[in-house]
């Protein structure tokens, strides 16, 4: 079953990049050497939702969100989560790094990469993550992390590791959330919750 389900991840993705690169195949920066498959690749937005998450824990950090690099012959592709800035929706997605990391939305950049170097882990997370845009997984307004029925962006990464055994944070945040008058607390993941995880290092910057 496993292998039915890599074979068709595969076709998947062999999709996605085909029909990317005939949309487009004027965009081929030399930045793609960089990127290896299972990185996580930050940015920093100018939105709404851009100043909530880096914001989100107890310190600001310098990004807002963050996906997974797959390279597919020299093309670089990132799979997230996120939702749109009116309407809170949004599903998982592949896009190509140049529209991930266009000026429309990203100020600055950054790719961490495993310490270990381990490619079983970054390679089996994609497949993972590639599972999740084909099942439409929603973006969770709700920030909830008992159900997998909606993800959002650090906890789509999160999961996506996860599910092939690695844990990749060293600790959740704590938020406080106003709904109807009253205050509570709710743990996340966020970004700092990554950033901080003994895990990864960064490989490059981009601005």
């Amino acid at each position: 079953m496993k292998i039915w389900k890599n074979v068709l991840a595969l076709f998947f993705i062999v999709g996605i990049v085909i029909s990317y690169n005939h949309r487009d195949q004027k965009t081929h920066h030399v930045i793609h050497h960089i990127f290896k498959d299972g990185d996580l690749i930050f940015r920093k937005g100018t939105g709404f939702f851009s100043t909530l998450f880096s914001k989100a824990g107890d310190r600001e950090v310098p990004y807002s969100h963050v996906g997974i690099a797959f390279v597919d012959k020299g093309d670089v592709f990132v799979i997230h989560i996120e939702a749109n800035e009116l309407t809170g929706k949004g599903f998982a997605k592949i896009d190509r790094i140049e529209e991930f990391l266009d000026k429309k939305n990203a100020i600055h950049a950054a790719v961490y990469r495993l310490k270990d170097g381990s490619y079983f882990y970054g390679k089996n997370a994609v497949e993972v993550a590639v599972e999740y845009v084909q099942r439409k997984t929603p973006f969770d307004i709700k920030f909830d992390l008992t159900s997998e029925k909606g993800l959002y962006c650090t906890e789509f990464v999160y999961r996506a590791y996860k599910k092939v055994g690695l844990d990749i944070t060293d600790k959740f945040d704590v938020i406080s959330i106003s709904t109807h008058g009253r205050q509570y607390q709710k743990e996340i993941i966020s970004i700092r919750s990554i950033l901080d995880s003994h895990l990864f290092e960064k490989v490059t910057d981009f601005n």
